[in-house]
């Protein structure tokens, strides 16, 4: 992690991997077990731009929860699904 966006609330999902919420931009990522970056579940255009202190929590079945204290709503986050491509590929 670097500077301004060293997490300030981590959440663990079942499989151990995380969640963490940045304490200097409004962007939510995901990583493995092993702290290898997956992706990101919500990025700062999803947010206020003056939104600060992302809080997280992870439900039972893996969907991520965000505290939006801008709005003063938990937003949902649910993993999209994997479409196969026509051929297989």
């Amino acid at each position: 992690f670097c500077g301004c966006c060293n997490p300030g609330h981590i959440a663990i999902r079942a499989d151990g991997s995380f969640v963490t919420a940045e304490k200097g931009l409004p962007r939510v990522k995901i990583y493995d077990p092993a702290g290898g970056f997956l992706g990101v579940v919500a990025g700062c255009e999803q947010f206020a731009e003056d939104v600060v202190g992302l809080d997280l929590a992870v439900d039972s079945r893996g969907r991520v929860l965000v505290l939006d204290p801008k709005k003063g709503t938990i937003r949902i986050f649910v993993e999209k699904a994997t479409v196969p491509k026509p051929g297989g590929g």
